[in-house]
């Protein structure tokens, strides 16, 4: 009898001892996996600062509409510029799917001499976990966004939107190491645009 209780005491120590070694690893795993998340975050997050600088230097371009016609010229060859930044960046594995926002002002709301184009870039990807993914967490999602002002001088020689905004969305996604999608929708209503857009506008022009 005292050999049976005995046994059931070691089986009862080593299923709490098991349980809590599982419980150990869930945890270093998730420290591990929250860390590479973490890196992939920053990736994401250089990834939009170094398009922000290329369309801050290429705003004549984007003033001048380079390469595009219409209502929407401004918009367009700022959409054309952030697909060249990407379509030439290598850690494509860290953005995931990427969305951008533009709107410019019209005349009426910026006033002659100013360009006012919000600009808002989204990143939605994921972390595959290494550690984690044995108590069953595959995947981390990792998002992050950026929102910025293109303001460059303008003269009455420089087309502008007079009364309706140019605007333009558009939606990418890597696969296999190439950027795919464009420009999904022009004409994009003022209630549609993200808050911090919007915020951002409203701030720069002070209405």
């Amino acid at each position: 009898m005292r050999r049976k209780k005995r046994d059931g005491f070691e089986g009862q120590v080593l299923i709490t001892f098991v349980a809590a070694l599982l419980v150990l690893v869930a945890f270093a795993g998730l420290a591990v996996d929250s860390i590479g998340a973490w890196r992939v975050g920053q990736m994401q997050l250089d990834a939009l600062q170094s398009v922000k600088e290329t369309v801050m230097n290429a705003q004549e371009a984007i003033k001048f509409g380079a390469g595009h016609t219409g209502d929407n010229a401004s918009v367009d060859a700022l959409e054309s510029v952030i697909r060249e930044h990407f379509g030439n960046m290598k850690t494509t594995s860290a953005v995931g799917k990427l969305e951008v926002q533009a709107y410019e002002l019209p005349e009426s709301q910026s006033g002659l001499a100013d360009r006012y184009i919000g600009v808002r870039i989204s990143t939605d990807g994921t972390y595959k976990t290494t550690i984690a993914s044995a108590v069953g967490l595959v995947k981390i999602p990792v998002k992050n966004e950026l929102v910025f002002l293109v303001h460059p001088y303008s003269s009455r020689q420089v087309w502008r939107p007079t009364s309706g905004a140019a605007s333009m969305s558009s939606s990418y996604q890597w696969r296999n190491g190439v950027l795919e999608g464009g420009i999904t929708a022009h004409s994009l209503d003022w209630a549609s645009l993200d808050q911090d857009l919007k915020d951002l506008l409203t701030s720069a022009t002070g209405s």
